[in-house]
């Protein structure tokens, strides 16, 4: 009996499908990232971009840590989308190979202000379907998440206050 269920439990853990899409810290001018994302698949998907680094919103994209290694307390926005009849413009198609990137100031959900330097590392979760046609309903999509590598900044402090 134990066989069958171990068996069982093999094969519904091969049935998850791994992340289509990467994510990488590419660059920084000061404490502005430069995150790429990228689709690793073999087909075209289609990205919901709220809570994500392709929005416009403060939201949570990085981890930030000071240099000795503790996390600084989040400050930014936590954004709840409506479920249905989301528009057009929330989502973007991204091609297999295809990378799209977007800066990410830490500094506005984060207070850097006397932090010399720190590092970063993008977090994020996409709700994404396989295609180029954006669904009507949030749960229509799947949900995956990435993480890129650490990343170090000098935050420019002359801005971070403002």
């Amino acid at each position: 009996m134990h066989t069958k269920a171990l068996t069982v439990a093999a094969l519904a853990g091969s049935a998850v499908a791994t992340c289509p899409l990467s994510v990488e810290i590419v660059g920084a001018d000061h404490h502005v990232a430069h995150v790429s994302v990228t689709n690793t698949g073999t087909e075209a998907v289609t990205v919901f971009k709220g809570n994500t680094v392709l929005s416009e919103h403060a939201t949570k994209d990085l981890l930030v840590s000071d240099a000795a290694g503790k996390a600084l307390p989040f400050e930014g926005a936590y954004v709840n989308y409506k479920r249905t009849g989301v528009a057009a413009d929330m989502f973007q198609t991204i091609q297999p190979g295809e990378s799209v990137t977007a800066s990410v100031n830490a500094a506005k959900t984060y207070k850097l202000a006397g932090v010399k330097s720190a590092t970063i590392t993008a977090l994020q979760g996409f709700k994404y379907v396989t295609g180029e046609a954006a669904p009507d309903s949030l749960k229509e999509m799947s949900y995956c998440e990435a993480t890129s590598g650490l990343y170090t900044i000098i935050p420019d402090q002359s801005k971070v206050a403002e």
